[in-house]
């Protein structure tokens, strides 16, 4: 089955699962063109008179079919994010003309310059370094979950504000509300890998972790094998890296225009330091000169194109903190 009608069967699977619930629905497949210009197949799901509704992506959902699952499997997990996700929704979007009901929603991001010189031509933005900070409204009241519109300059020109204003406003909220976190990368791969294992949320009363095995192993010498696997890594790493994002871990790289981030990593560490785009999420950190930049550069290049979605992709190349001069050359 070819992607269109792949896209088509869950179209149907989706509004018929739907009519189970609601008389009045809808369907709708979009394209929808993304950060970096990445175009995305997308569905929507439409009550009568519901103005906001969850964009769901197909991509990966069609990737889950070519390796078996049913399109009504797939359809029965779309529509339960619809519904999740609207219960979630904080947002009314019958407010957006009015500044004052949004604009403590309003934050900001960092994204590639070349690569959205196109649709930086409708939205204000500001240019940093050869990034560009572009704005958006969210939607979502959970931090952990990303449901945004991005601002485009008739959005300004409605709400009767400058573009420093804007800038102002998102800066207030986005230093507030997702502040910086600086780990060790072997410290983010172990909380990734624990939380492969379990989660806060699946033992809220402390009592699954008792009955949880692993094999042989129980839920606690999977903790202690996992810790000295990264204490292993850490003896024997061959240059200093930490991760620089936010305390949600969306939309982290923009970090690096925070106040006094950069200069006092530098001051802790007595030391200049290179900057490595990993995406728009996060940057990492490595100290010294323990690689050229031309490797690095490559090593960039290599993951983005191997290892990031073109959608979260920064930058192509690496950028150096001095802290004599206190800035971020490339």
């Amino acid at each position: 089955m070819t992607y269109e009608q792949f896209i088509e069967q869950v179209k149907w699977e989706v509004e018929d699962i739907a009519r189970e619930s609601f008389d009045d629905v809808r369907t709708v497949v979009r394209t929808v063109t993304k950060n970096n210009n990445v175009r995305r197949k997308t569905i929507s799901i439409f009550k009568e008179g519901q103005l906001a509704t969850p964009t769901i992506y197909l991509r990966d959902y069609y990737l889950n079919y070519k390796k078996g699952r049913s399109i009504e499997n797939i359809g029965r997990e779309i529509f339960m994010i619809y519904s999740e996700g609207t219960k979630r929704f904080t947002f009314d979007v019958n407010q957006f003309s009015d500044f004052s009901k949004v604009k403590d929603k309003i934050y900001y991001k960092l994204v590639n310059y070349e690569m959205n010189r196109q649709a930086l031509k409708t939205m204000p933005h500001f240019k940093f370094l050869d990034m560009a900070i572009v704005f958006f409204v969210s939607i979502m009241g959970n931090e952990k979950e990303q449901g945004t519109i991005a601002i485009q300059n008739a959005y300004v020109e409605k709400w009767g504000i400058s573009k420093e204003e804007l800038r102002r406003t998102a800066i207030t909220n986005t230093w507030k509300e997702y502040p910086p976190e600086i780990k060790k990368m072997e410290d983010i791969i172990s909380e990734i890998v624990l939380g492969q294992v379990t989660s806060e949320d699946d033992d809220e009363d402390g009592l699954i972790s008792e009955e949880i095995s692993y094999g042989e192993f129980s839920i606690d010498n999977v903790r202690q094998m996992i810790k000295e696997e990264v204490d292993k890594m850490r003896a024997q790493a061959e240059m200093d890296m930490y991760v620089l994002t936010n305390t949600s871990r969306n939309f982290g790289a923009a970090c690096i225009t925070y106040p006094g981030v950069l200069k006092e990593f530098a001051r802790e560490h007595n030391s200049d330091f290179y900057i490595i785009p990993s995406s728009v999420h996060e940057v990492i950190l490595i100290l010294g000169e323990q690689m050229s930049v031309e490797e690095m550069n490559l090593m960039v290049e290599e993951v983005n194109e191997r290892e990031v979605d073109s959608i979260d992709v920064l930058s192509n190349h690496v950028y150096q903190y001095k802290r004599e001069l206190e800035e971020i050359i490339y």
